[in-house]
């Protein structure tokens, strides 16, 4: 398989990680279902279940949420590069460019998301402290007191 449909298959397994629970995976599963299924029940049914996996793996919440993007983003584009090997040239070519308008039109905004408690920029953020001040985009306990000094008993 040549290098842009590698780059293709690891686009779309990215895109997947990155559309999981924002407000665009209904629509984004949905064309993901029609392009792997290309008209057959069974091939939607599963994939749609499969989708349905990823997104509950990665939106649980759990500690391994990272380790589980990495996984799905693989699993996703290996599963992108399978289906684009098995079909005939003529159906690649257009399978390619179904896949590629797909990714286009559902891009997750940006690149840029947060998790809870998380700020996402897609752009650029100045944050500026001037004199004595403290300037922060998202910052947790502050002091602004002299410090303790050391416990003499500590040492």
């Amino acid at each position: 398989m040549d290098d842009i449909l590698l780059a293709l298959a690891a686009a779309a397994g990215t895109s997947v990680v990155e559309a999981a629970g924002t407000s665009s995976w209904q629509a984004f599963q949905q064309a993901l279902v029609r392009w792997f299924g290309r008209g057959n029940a069974v091939a939607e049914q599963h994939t749609r279940a499969r989708l349905e996996r990823t997104a509950a793996a990665l939106t649980s919440g759990a500690d391994d949420v990272a380790e589980a993007r990495i996984g799905e983003r693989a699993a996703w584009r290996a599963l992108v590069e399978a289906t684009l090997e098995g079909m005939e040239p003529q159906e690649r070519q257009t399978a390619v460019a179904e896949l590629r308008q797909l990714l286009n039109l559902h891009a997750h905004g940006g690149g840029a998301s947060a998790g809870p408690e998380g700020i996402a920029v897609g752009g650029d953020i100045k944050v500026n402290a001037h004199d004595q001040a403290v300037a922060a985009v998202k910052i947790g306990t502050v002091s602004t007191g002299n410090p303790q000094p050391p416990d003499a008993n500590r040492a």
